[in-house]
């Protein structure tokens, strides 16, 4: 990933070899080796784009900056990268704002501008501007689930879950085959613990259904049976999450107290010290596992950086 940025022909060889060794890093690469092997794409704005979108998916937003950032350089009026580097900067810690602010400059009724700049109002906690943003792309494009969605995590997060209710539900009505409207219903309803035994099971349910190898669904229908406490039913959902990702952070972490619950306290040593092997520092999952382990084995707990 690293030499993405610094020579594109050497990082091929290397995520071609990762491929070879794990079919579920080479599901996971598809779109970035696509992108890196396009023998139509040059050094260009839209080329350094294509790349910066697939390091973005992979959650390598450092990375995708540098790239939005030479598409720049070379195309100062393309807006898309303009927005795109505000949001690679804001996800890696930094202030997007004045890339957010070019874009919106360039190009004012930009679909990707205006949702991005939605994003960061959002995140600023200014939810009014986020939803005055977000209610104008939904009314030009009502058939899209994706605004219905955001504006139910806007309405969750400012207080108001009764209204991030109405929006996750109209997502899955407009499109009622996709499956990342169940999941943001599913995972509102968890969050919240709301409607837990009935909305959020049925469409955690329906989610696996529609995507039955996702590593998020799977691992989310497992945390909602832990919460209901069908430990049996979590196991089997979390054990799948993990069969298809193994580096799934959170799967371990459920799985572990799973089979704590169950007493069987060395499996769930082995989860939860994987869960903080294979998370970031500040990563949530393996922050949570770090803490259970010294909670639960206290004076056993070691834990392997």
């Amino acid at each position: 990933l690293v030499l993405v940025v610094k020579d594109t022909d050497a990082a091929v060889k290397e995520l071609d070899a990762a491929s070879t060794i794990d079919r579920a890093i080479s599901t996971q690469i598809y779109q970035l080796r696509k992108a890196l092997k396009n023998d139509k794409c040059k050094p260009d704005a839209e080329c350094r784009m294509q790349i910066g979108l697939a390091l973005a998916g992979l959650g390598q937003w450092d990375l995708a900056g540098v790239l939005f950032g030479e598409a720049v350089e070379s195309d100062p009026k393309n807006a898309e990268a303009w927005a795109f580097l505000g949001e690679a900067r804001q996800q890696s810690g930094g202030d997007g704002f004045a890339a957010l602010e070019q874009a919106e400059h360039l190009a004012p009724d930009s679909t990707t501008t205006r949702s991005l700049m939605a994003l960061y109002w959002r995140r600023e906690r200014n939810f009014e501007k986020a939803n005055e943003i977000m209610e104008d792309l939904a009314e030009d494009e009502p058939e899209r689930a994706a605004w219905q969605i955001e504006l139910g995590n806007i309405a969750a997060e400012a207080g108001n879950p009764k209204r991030a209710m109405e929006h996750f539900r109209a997502a899955t009505e407009l499109e009622a085959e996709n499956p990342a409207a169940w999941l943001a219903q599913a995972r509102f309803c968890l969050e919240r613990g709301m409607n837990l035994h009935d909305t959020g099971l049925a469409a955690a349910r329906r989610a696996v259904l529609l995507a039955p190898e996702d590593p998020e669904a799977l691992t989310l229908m497992g945390r909602i049976l832990f919460e209901l406490g069908d430990y049996s039913s979590a196991e089997r959902f979390l054990t799948k999450a993990i069969q298809v990702d193994e580096q799934n952070p959170t799967a371990h972490l459920m799985l572990g107290q799973v089979y704590f619950k169950n007493g069987d306290t060395d499996r769930a040593y082995e989860h939860l010290q994987n869960a903080v092997k294979m998370s970031e520092p500040d990563e949530t999952a393996g922050v949570l596992a770090r803490r259970l382990m010294e909670s639960l084995f206290p004076g056993g707990a070691t834990i392997e950086e």
